[in-house]
C-alpha cells in the first residue's frame, strides 16, 4: 500500500509558525490612520493572524497584512488586548498560498537565525 502525503492544496491550518515572533517581521497597515508598521507575526492561519500593534485598534477596524511574496491581504480586527490584535482575513487564504507563505516565512526565520 502506498502512503500519499497531502500536497499544498490539502494541507491544513495545523501547520503553524514555529519560531519566536521576533524572527518574523512583516508589514501591517491600519486603515484607520493609514499607519504602516513592521510587526512581529505571532500566529498565522489561512483564516487570520495574531500580531503586536503599537496603538490601540478596535474590533472591526480594517488592516492589511503584507506577507513575503504576496499581495497585501485585507482583514478585520476581531479583538485587541495589550497592544496585541487578532484579525480575520476578509477572504480566506487559498491552501496553496497558505503553504507557500509558511515555507517563505520559515525560510526567512532560518536566515535571521544565521545572522
Amino acid at each position: 500500500m502506498e502512503i500519499r502525503r497531502p500536497g499544498p492544496e490539502r494541507q491544513t491550518d495545523q501547520q503553524r509558525l514555529s519560531a519566536p515572533p521576533e524572527s518574523c517581521r512583516l508589514t501591517l497597515k491600519s486603515g484607520r490612520e493609514s499607519e504602516t508598521e513592521t510587526v512581529s507575526l505571532l500566529d498565522l492561519s489561512s483564516q487570520g493572524f495574531r500580531t503586536e500593534w503599537p496603538t490601540q485598534l478596535a474590533p472591526g477596524d480594517a488592516v492589511w497584512l503584507k506577507l513575503p511574496g504576496m499581495e497585501s491581504m485585507s482583514a478585520k480586527v476581531t479583538w485587541e488586548m495589550d497592544n496585541m490584535i487578532g484579525c480575520k482575513f476578509d477572504v480566506r487564504m487559498h491552501p496553496t498560498h497558505y503553504a507557500l507563505s509558511l515555507a517563505k516565512i520559515d525560510s526567512l526565520q532560518r536566515s535571521a537565525d544565521l545572522n
